[in-house]
């Protein structure tokens, strides 16, 4: 069935651009190509693209042939031109253009139509795979970031912290206040400060005019633009516009080497 719709698609083909080629010897196959491919511009690049010359000989189209359709589809033409049994062995080039250039002149033709015919219909393919893989693809939806548990670990005077206690809230303004006022400062995951062992006493209490190192952690509920910031800059501006945080320890810092790995200014 698909044979005799092939056959017969070229047949029609073939009667139709015959009398503008029969007498032709030299360009033939670019001929056929502009003859088929009404669009001047893509029949044009289909000729580049398989380097289809307007001089060549009837000798070099089938060289063309050959090279770009392939051993199948020469196969095929050969036994629908020929009558040949199948399977036939593989054709070399030498063989093939010799094959076709002993055939009459009718047939030589042809073999250019449905050369002319199978390269537009695979550049046509190619470039409309290539186009539809071009296409910008349709932009994935925003799945909103989970928010990132954060714990903002400082070292501060007592003054700071004179007014604070553990488990109450504390407010962004506040938060940046202490940000500023900190000489050493660590910004990571809740989970991540669990396991910190920060060496403070907790049974001495702030005073409001005392300069002794104070260590305060407090978490927010999303602090994943300041996890690992190295400057104080840096935490201050992405700290969220809505942040909140709950104070979970105050300590006088017993020990700096406790608080080794923070950033220091």
């Amino acid at each position: 069935m698909i044979n005799n719709l092939f056959g017969n698609f070229i047949e029609q083909r073939f009667e139709q651009i015959y009398p503008k080629i029969q007498n032709e010897r030299r360009g033939v196959l670019h001929k056929v190509i502009k003859l088929l491919e009404k669009n001047e511009g893509k029949a044009q690049e289909i000729c580049n693209n398989f380097a289809i010359i307007e001089s060549s000989d009837i000798e070099d189209d089938f060289d063309i042939a050959y090279d770009n359709i392939g051993t199948f589809f020469i196969d095929t033409i050969s036994k629908w031109l020929a009558k040949l049994p199948l399977p036939l062995p593989k054709i070399e080039k030498q063989v093939f253009t010799k094959f076709c250039s002993n055939l009459e002149d009718k047939k030589q033709m042809e073999v250019i139509v449905v050369t002319a015919i199978i390269l537009i219909a695979v550049f046509s393919w190619i470039k409309s795979t290539s186009s539809t893989q071009n296409q910008p693809r349709l932009p994935k939806p925003i799945i909103p970031n989970q928010p990132v548990p954060t714990a903002i670990c400082l070292a501060v005077p007592a003054s700071e912290v004179s007014d604070l206690t553990e488990g109450k809230p504390i407010d962004r303004n506040k938060i940046i206040q202490l940000i500023d006022a900190a000489s050493d400062f660590l910004c990571f995951k809740k989970e991540d400060a669990e396991k910190l062992s920060i060496d403070i006493d907790k049974n001495q209490n702030p005073s409001p005019d005392s300069q002794l190192k104070f260590y305060i952690r407090i978490d927010i509920a999303d602090g994943r633009e300041i996890i690992k910031k190295e400057t104080k800059y840096v935490i201050k501006r992405e700290l969220p516009l809505n942040a909140k945080g709950e104070i979970i320890d105050i300590g006088r810092l017993k020990s700096i080497s406790s608080i080794s790995s923070f950033n220091r200014i």
